[in-house]
């Protein structure tokens, strides 16, 4: 048994990085391994119960799960340095506090769990979902630091592992890299099931959050081209959205004049749920490592079309499945949907022999075992290098403690600087008091001499004259 600390980004499964990790740490828990979850905490409260899920998902699960309030390596982050360093002092006292043997970081974007795992000579293992572009393109010059503090890495696809291995090559690096496919099982449900599929239209069904990198406009655009063509189809977008790109989308739909059939329902816990065994799955993305949402949509056996970005080259080639269109080909695409619909049966009976193959060769023991693998055979203790791309954050740390440092330096030189103001007022009123006190004392006796002596000569006389008559 290895006891084994994972660090996650978000603390939500609204993201294929997440996903992945809780369906590895539970393969690595039921393989006989202790395993402490330390997960981002959640800040948006429209997330509040996608977090509480995941936290509870974690319990049952046999992980143990630590919320941390941590930041990502991105250049405008690094203001948030008090949190970071926040971070990595809770991350090396739960290393050493539970005699932690090996971390492992779920995602390219933040560095803490590498850095504390140096700090406590552990072993780190690295897993990257992110290719460094778009908005992951800070990452480009990030591999140094990347492979001076992993054991190992692990890239989440053939696609990934190739970039990471020239990038890290780049730099005289020689660290192991290795490719980790996500695992993700088949969806619980569908709304109607294959019986039912005559009974119901089809849909063309898109999952994943509406931004940029997603290119949900260049599905709309395929749908206008349809309604031209006279296929009329409904579209439901599940998932939460940048809004400045939902506005986009709104807009190309409002010009292609579609926007009638076309729906969004927002972040859904179990988005497949709200799907049919008729409809049609499509995706895209500009770029995925892989797309769990595409394979997601092969496991549940209903058609499914994909860009030809590098993920979804590399799963269409695993399960030989001819499910991709060029992408910016709007005229491709809208001619693979009406394909589709056309030879509905066809595409369907397709559809259930690509899931059965995606049920076998991404199974959880295939998926998980480089893994499992390197944890039985990893070697105990750190790696070390620069920790240049950290300076943005450590060194304005050093800088404002040594500011406060200074500044509370000259506030108690000013104290100790006003006491003793006041110390010496207090000792030039002490000796003021003592003149006076001793002017006083000189008075007194003068005076109380003068009164005595002349008090003194009368009682004197008296006495002579009485001794004088008692003669």
């Amino acid at each position: 048994m290895t006891r084994i600390l994972f660090v996650s980004p978000t603390g939500t499964l609204t993201n294929g990085a997440e996903k992945a990790g809780y369906y590895l740490m539970r393969h690595l828990v039921e393989t006989g391994h202790n395993v402490v979850n330390v997960c981002n905490t959640n800040s948006d409260p429209a997330l509040d119960e996608a977090a509480a899920e995941y936290l509870a998902l974690m319990g049952a699960a046999g992980v143990e799960a630590r919320p941390v309030q941590m930041g990502w390596w991105t250049p405008e982050d690094s203001a948030s340095y008090l949190t970071e360093v926040a971070a990595t002092r809770a991350l090396v006292r739960i290393i050493q506090d539970l005699d932690i043997e090996l971390v492992v970081t779920n995602t390219s974007n933040m560095p803490w769990g590498a850095l504390a795992a140096s700090l406590t000579d552990v072993a780190h293992f690295w897993w990257l979902h992110e290719f460094p572009e778009e908005n992951f393109s800070y990452l480009e010059d990030r591999y140094d630091f990347i492979a001076d503090f992993s054991s190992r890495i692990f890239c989440c696809s053939d696609a990934l592992t190739r970039v990471v291995e020239q990038k890290v090559n780049a730099v005289n690096k020689v660290t192991p890299i290795d490719t980790l496919r996500p695992f993700t099982p088949a969806p619980a449900s569908l709304v109607t099931d294959s019986s039912d599929i005559n009974q119901i239209p089809s849909r063309i069904v898109s999952l994943g959050r509406i931004e940029k990198r997603k290119n949900q406009t260049e599905l709309v655009q395929a749908i206008g081209a349809l309604r031209r063509d006279g296929i009329d189809l409904p579209v439901l977008f599940i998932g939460g959205w940048d809004e400045a790109y939902l506005n986009s989308v709104k807009k190309t739909a409002d010009e292609e004049s579609v926007s009638d059939r076309i729906s969004f329902v927002g972040f859904q816990s179990e988005p497949w749920k709200s799907v049919n065994a008729n409809d049609i799955f499509v995706q895209c993305s500009i770029t995925e490592t892989l797309g769990l949402a595409f394979i997601e949509a092969m496991l549940l056996e209903i058609p499914a079309l994909s860009s030809n970005n590098a993920g979804a080259v590399e799963v269409d080639g695993l399960l030989n499945a001819n499910a991709l269109y060029p992408l910016g080909d709007i005229v491709t695409l809208a001619a693979r949907i009406a394909s589709l619909l056309q030879h509905s049966k066809q595409a369907h009976a397709r559809a259930r022999s690509i899931g059965q193959r995606a049920t076998g060769v991404l199974s959880v023991q295939n998926c998980c075992q480089p893994m499992v693998s390197a944890v039985a055979s990893f070697v105990p203790g750190s790696v070390r290098g620069s920790v240049e791309h950290l300076e943005p954050y450590f060194s304005q740390y050093i800088d404002d403690r040594s500011f406060l440092i200074a500044e509370k330096t000259t506030v108690l030189t000013n104290q100790a600087q006003q006491i003793a103001r006041l110390q010496s007022e207090v000792d030039r009123q002490a000796r003021h008091s003592q003149a006076q006190q001793a002017e006083l004392t000189g008075i007194y006796e003068s005076s109380t001499w003068r009164v005595g002596r002349a008090i003194g000569t009368p009682v004197r006389l008296v006495r002579r004259i009485f001794t004088r008559i008692r003669r």
